[in-house]
């Protein structure tokens, strides 16, 4: 091992080998965490404004998460190397973010298949929580306005695959990360907690060779040691954040589809009203204006563009005139059916 330029001789010696993990007595170690911070001393204020019921349950989950690493510490630290309270901590922490961002996993499984330009086959619908009174709902799909809570249905005979097609345009629209498999962070999470088991052992000889200041080493020694636990944490946080990020994502787009829906239906139901409307009217076999006949399909003059309906029967027989054999909504005038829906 080379001498460093500014030790005075000493070789740089990492501080973690094949121990719990470095000086924590508040001797002049690199952390020192022996004395009273202003973290810990400080009084958690519980009437903060923003954050919600996320914010108003971190303090429980930092204080369970240290009641954890503590038990944890106690009961692995004899039994595994490389094993101190703080990078514990990082994992236990990991941890449980993970797990909460794990456990809402079903309820958006679907999306892998939408992701894929897909219908799902097994899981019908996307959802979080419970509709309320006021949701606006099409008969399958609902949505909360005021609030966080929608389920968007794929298995609706009627707007399935629309409702698919809409999701699958919302995803393409926003970061790929967001909807990643949830699985992909538990994965990593894994891999991160295993390398702890190695990653200090084979990094830190390459830099106790190399010429640096005391400073430089021991922050480098420290980072080596604790990387797989920050990084363990960072993906739990980044599974437990994007299941949120995700579902305000969902929740826009399931009242767009809600709402188009709803425009849908109640076209559809004017449409209807209208066709059953004009099919109780009568019309003229022969236009009354240019004399040009006309089938019983026909409702205006394809000649001059008269109107042949029959206003009244006083100067008209029965076998002058007929009902329109068959009137389909998508044979209406849009203008006509414009004037309906307003």
């Amino acid at each position: 091992m080379s001498t460093g330029d500014f030790h005075g001789g000493d070789t740089h010696i990492g501080s973690f080998h094949d121990s719990g993990g470095g000086d924590f007595s508040g001797g002049g170690g690199f952390f020192d965490v022996s004395g009273g911070s202003d973290f810990y001393d400080a009084p958690y204020d519980g009437s903060g404004s923003a954050g919600g019921k996320i914010a108003s349950a971190v303090p429980a989950a930092i204080i369970g998460t240290l009641v954890i690493s503590w038990i944890s510490f106690e009961i692995f630290a004899s039994s595994f190397t490389g094993i101190n309270i703080i990078n514990m901590a990082l994992f236990c922490a990991g941890f449980v973010l993970l797990g909460l961002g794990m456990k809402d996993y079903a309820r958006t499984s679907a999306l892998g298949s939408i992701r894929r330009g897909k219908i799902p086959k097994y899981t019908g619908d996307v959802r979080h929580g419970r509709p309320s009174d006021d949701a606006l709902c099409d008969g399958r799909s609902w949505a909360v306005e005021n609030k966080n809570l929608y389920l968007i249905s794929f298995f609706d005979s009627d707007f399935g695959t629309d409702n698919a097609e809409k999701v699958y345009d919302t995803m393409k629209r926003t970061p790929g990360i967001i909807w990643m498999n949830l699985f992909v962070w538990a994965g990593a999470v894994f891999a991160f907690t295993i390398s702890h088991l190695f990653c200090y052992e084979l990094i830190i000889p390459y830099f106790e060779r190399k010429v640096m200041s005391d400073q430089a080493f021991a922050f480098i020694d420290a980072l080596t040691f604790y990387l797989p636990s920050i990084l363990v944490l960072l993906c739990g946080a980044a599974c437990f954040f994007i299941v949120r990020v995700r579902d305000n994502i969902l929740h826009k787009c399931a009242l767009r589809i809600v709402k188009d829906n709803e425009a849908v239906e109640e076209r559809k139901e004017t449409e209807d009203y209208i066709a059953g409307q004009l099919g109780k009217k009568w019309y003229y076999n022969t236009c009354p204006n240019c004399g040009a006949p006309a089938s019983d399909t026909q409702s205006a003059c394809t000649v001059c563009g008269s109107s042949l309906e029959v206003l009244s029967f006083e100067n008209s027989y029965p076998g002058a005139v007929h009902r329109l054999a068959s009137v389909q909504p998508t044979d209406l005038p849009e203008d006509l059916t414009n004037v309906y829906l307003r």
